[in-house]
């Protein structure tokens, strides 16, 4: 069995559980922290997303969505993410 095949059905599942628990929160709950100058449920969400979408250009060869931009990352990281070299 491929590496493809034994890790897409992880990562099919756990999409799946993260998405419903995404689902279930209310605008306001976004900007909740756990204490001090932690980070937001809304920032790590974001978080998530810019991770996962690095992890899919590199695993699954697939192309970051149509006008998404990194926003913690800079300009450094986009070119590098679009030039593919980190994946060698």
């Amino acid at each position: 069995m491929s590496t493809y095949a034994t890790l897409l059905p992880v990562w099919n599942a756990i999409q799946s559980r993260f998405h419903e628990t995404v689902r279930g929160l209310q605008a306001e709950e976004l900007g909740l922290q756990l204490a001090g100058e932690s980070a937001s449920i809304g920032y790590m969400l974001r978080h998530n997303a810019e991770v996962e979408y690095m992890f899919a250009a590199w695993f699954f060869d697939l192309q970051m969505p149509e006008g998404f931009r990194f926003r913690r990352a800079g300009e450094r990281l986009e070119a590098l993410l679009h030039s593919r070299t980190w994946m060698s």
